[in-house]
């Protein structure tokens, strides 16, 4: 097997593993978590996925001691200071230190080592660890890379892999001259030509913009095809645009996610007493919600004349729209919903038993609302993962902004299905750092 690494191939990448060949067997580009996870996999290593935020949620309960430095701060921001000891120790670790405390702060941070749910550098270490005793054959490693750019931890993993019989081969990418004004643009003083190797569209905004760039690209392919060409950082506004014109699109995720990463938010605000109009507002007007239709429309009535949960127009509209469900089991499952959500329990902070609540009748309803279908994956995705953040910081209660940034790790932690699922036909990756070879 062949093993082809560079840190910035965790995504897409350029140029295609089949460029120039129909077929490719035993070969792959990764980056570092690609390596990481392809290592694992062959040393029988592979645990449970643990993402970030409950990482971070589960050290939430451990920092909580006084006379550390960090004391005061977690006092008030505990999931941000946790967040931040992690990164300080993921960082320190990446880059050799081993818990000595030659420092009142790195003897503070030591206490925390033994607390800490593995990440990349204990996933490291374990590979290591797993080598020493490994007596198997190993894949061919070509670097894209050097190694010595690369923090301790890592280079002391490739030359466990070079001693245990991994060659790991620094291989050089192909390098292309530039000629005209994309040579001069690298020079301190550049004088425009305007011999068309360097272009900028500058529009009134990004609609206008990416507009003008498909039809470019329209007029380009109809005089040759576009498989050598590459868009860096595509997003949905420009595959519209390509798709207007014809072009294949690259299956951009979208910036803001789909709509049901808002109804855990949007649900667990309209608990709070008082709750916001606004948000309310916002759970109803969802393309999909787990208010139905009908009822939304009288309830949006309703706060369009009285501004507030529980008012007499509410609860008029509230009980014309359930009277109006004709299936008594199906009227029975939505009071029931509807009497979580619009209920207003939590004064200064939420309590535990009130979260989860409302996150199994969320994830229910997400369960016989989509049948299994991938557009709710990453709402389900999303509530799991609050759950076990909200679980992982051994609390019994949660004020506002404690929730809000729980939330939005979890919610960071997912994401969501392209509007345009991607096509053949035009090159896309994440960063300029994921091209190794010539782009036309």
């Amino acid at each position: 097997m062949k093993i082809f690494f560079d840190s910035a191939l965790d995504g897409q990448n350029w140029p295609h593993i089949l460029d120039d060949r129909q077929a490719v067997c035993g070969e792959i580009r990764v980056g570092r978590l690609g390596l990481l996870a392809n290592l694992e996999n062959m040393l029988g290593l592979r645990g449970p996925n643990i993402t970030d935020g409950v990482r971070i949620a589960s050290l939430v309960p451990v920092i909580q001691m006084t006379e550390v430095f960090w004391s005061r701060s977690a006092a008030i921001d505990p999931f941000g200071v946790s967040r931040e000891l992690i990164r300080l120790h993921d960082y320190l670790s990446l880059h050799g230190w081993q818990g000595q405390g030659v420092t009142p702060r790195l003897k503070d941070l030591a206490l925390l080592t033994t607390s800490i749910m593995p990440g990349i550098p204990q996933r490291i270490l374990a590979i290591i660890d797993a080598l020493n005793k490994f007596n198997g054959s190993l894949p061919d490693i070509f670097l894209l890379e050097s190694v010595d750019g690369l923090p301790l931890l890592w280079q002391k993993l490739f030359f466990k892999l070079q001693e245990k019989g991994a060659p790991c081969a620094s291989t050089e990418t192909d390098l292309v001259v530039s000629k005209g004004d994309v040579a001069a643009a690298k020079t301190d003083e550049f004088t425009l030509t305007a011999d068309g190797s360097l272009q900028l569209i500058r529009g009134p905004g990004v609609l206008e913009t990416a507009e003008e760039i498909a039809a470019w690209l329209a007029a380009l392919a109809k005089k040759e095809n576009l498989h050598d060409t590459v868009i860096v950082g595509a997003d949905t506004v420009l595959d519209k645009a390509l798709r207007r014109f014809g072009l294949p699109v690259t299956g951009a995720e979208p910036e803001y996610g789909n709509s049901l990463l808002q109804i855990l938010p949007l649900v667990l605000a309209c608990g709070w007493d008082p709750a916001d109009p606004a948000r309310i507002m916002e759970l109803l007007t969802l393309p999909a919600s787990p208010v139905p239709p009908a009822t939304s429309r009288l309830l949006i009535k309703a706060l369009e004349k009285w501004p507030a949960l529980s008012s007499p127009v509410w609860k008029e509209n509230l009980e014309a729209g359930l009277i109006a469900i004709e299936d008594e089991n199906t009227r029975q499952r939505v009071v029931e919903r509807l009497s979580i959500i619009f209920s207003p329990v939590a004064k200064d902070s939420y309590s535990l038993e009130e979260i989860i609540r409302r996150l199994d009748m969320l994830m229910n309803w997400l369960h016989s609302r989509f049948q299994g279908k991938e557009v709710a994956y990453p709402a389900l995705s999303q509530c799991k993962v609050f759950q076990e953040m909200i679980l992982a910081t051994a609390q019994n209660t949660f004020s506002e902004p404690f929730v809000q940034k729980l939330i939005d790790e979890a919610t960071a932690s997912v994401s969501s299905p392209p509007d345009l699922a991607a096509q053949v036909g035009i090159g896309a990756i994440p960063i300029p750092e994921a091209i190794t070879g010539p782009v036309k």
